[in-house]
């Protein structure tokens, strides 16, 4: 994994997998947190991202319900990791923990250690 800023990481190219550090130089922290994949970049300002993970949704409503049946009915939500949302959050500051090729492989081989 390493540690990029937001311009070199709207250049990277779509499916690299990051997650969301924490680090700026006002304030150091350790914190590194979700897990998504990175879609096409918009006119080098913003990007489309996956989450991961995810679900189908069609609205803001349907994605409430569908929330709320799972937490007071324990409910299955089938993952979907198709869907991306466009991040406009346009914070110059954040940096992103990219993976690399190995880092992937070594989420596959843990993932399957629970199938």
């Amino acid at each position: 994994m390493r540690i990029v800023d937001r311009d070199t990481f709207l250049s990277l190219p779509a499916n690299t997998v990051y997650s969301l550090s924490s680090w700026s130089a006002e304030l150091p922290s350790t914190s590194i947190t979700g897990l998504y994949i990175k879609g096409d970049t918009v006119v080098g300002v913003d990007y489309y991202e996956q989450h991961v993970p995810d679900f189908d949704w069609d609205d803001s409503n349907q994605h409430a319900d569908v929330v709320l049946a799972a937490a007071e009915n324990s409910e299955n939500i089938p993952l979907f990791l198709h869907s991306e949302t466009r991040n406009g959050m346009f914070d110059e500051r954040q940096m992103y923990v990219v993976w690399d090729k190995q880092d992937i492989q070594v989420l596959i081989e843990r993932l399957q250690e629970c199938l």
